[in-house]
């Protein structure tokens, strides 16, 4: 599956993979899954993703 989201369509997508990741059994299907997701300003970024 490929998932692409731009700004804050990033708060309806994410959701929608994890729950589409939660109930994929296969490891390999798993792999199959990419998010791709713009942003104008890297500092959104960090609103997401944190490495804690």
């Amino acid at each position: 599956m490929l998932a692409i989201a731009g700004g804050t369509g990033i708060s309806f997508v994410f959701p929608q993979i994890l729950q589409l990741l939660a109930k994929t059994v296969d490891d390999r299907e798993r792999g199959l899954t990419e998010l791709v997701w713009i942003v104008r300003k890297m500092g959104r970024y960090s609103v997401v993703y944190s490495r804690d």
